[in-house]
């Protein structure tokens, strides 16, 4: 998995939260 795309997915989450 790329750590750039699950990075970005995380930072996405936070902001959905």
């Amino acid at each position: 998995m790329d750590w750039s795309f699950f990075r970005v997915v995380a930072v996405l989450f936070i902001f959905l939260v």
